[in-house]
């Protein structure tokens, strides 16, 4: 590997944020949206950034692994952190300062919710669903490989 790509690299993973940074992000961006954010709609969204992320940028945007569920693609410890709030919109922290984030990953994740975002959560499940990654772990409710998302999302979702 040329010193250059893996300095950037190394870079890439100093600036590695956490599922609740991006979270917050996510929540924050689509605040005065009227039907909110869920918690099902956040986990389909975490993992839709994650594997953008991987695949463009080929480096994770958090280290948190994701779990195929029953309801799709989860990172487990924001859905447990987001599970009091059930079916409800999940309010954005006041809070949170985006000033963690690189310019990068904040034009990775507005990106991503510019194209997924409009969608319902049950949408976003239904899309999720026919990702193979899922498809392939979902009957050992498993972690997903990251290699086994970047591939596909290489393969099928970026141009």
């Amino acid at each position: 590997m040329p010193c250059n790509v893996l300095s950037m690299t190394l870079q890439l993973q100093r600036c590695m944020i956490t599922y609740r940074q991006t979270a917050n992000f996510i929540l924050n961006l689509t605040d005065n949206e009227e039907e909110g954010v869920t918690n099902l709609k956040l986990q389909k969204l975490l993992y839709l950034v994650q594997g953008h992320s991987l695949a463009l940028l080929d480096t994770p945007i958090f280290q948190s692994p994701i779990a195929a569920w029953l309801h799709g693609p989860v990172v487990k410890d924001a859905y447990h952190e987001y599970k009091k709030y059930g079916r409800n919109p999940i309010p954005a922290d006041s809070n949170f300062s985006n000033y963690t984030l690189t310019d990068e990953q904040r034009d990775l994740i507005k990106d991503v919710l510019e194209i997924y975002g409009q969608f319902s959560a049950w949408k976003l499940r239904e899309l999720t669903h026919s990702h193979q990654p899922w498809l392939d772990h979902k009957c050992e409710a498993g972690e997903i490989p990251q290699q086994e998302i970047k591939d596909f999302f290489r393969s099928n979702c970026i141009a």
